[in-house]
């Protein structure tokens, strides 16, 4: 979880998502823990194939969420 948090951190910092000083603090913030939840979002999902919950393997759920953000952006 603290790494998920600080690549969310590095990723705002470094402007991928804009210049932070353009967009503001509470903005960043924003984004930051919108990235920390989706992160923590996959997180918890991994674990739930891994452990049998679901029909497949954990390396097969990144697969989807592959195809899914291409067929979305």
């Amino acid at each position: 979880m603290l790494i998920t948090i600080g690549q969310a951190i590095v990723l705002v910092m470094t402007g991928t998502n804009g210049n932070p000083a353009e967009i503001g603090i509470g903005i960043c913030l924003l984004i930051i823990i919108q990235l920390s939840v989706a992160g923590f979002t996959i997180l918890l999902f991994d674990e739930l194939i891994e452990k049998g919950y679901a029909l497949g393997y954990g390396k097969i759920l990144f697969s989807a969420i592959t195809v899914c953000e291409t067929t979305l952006w």
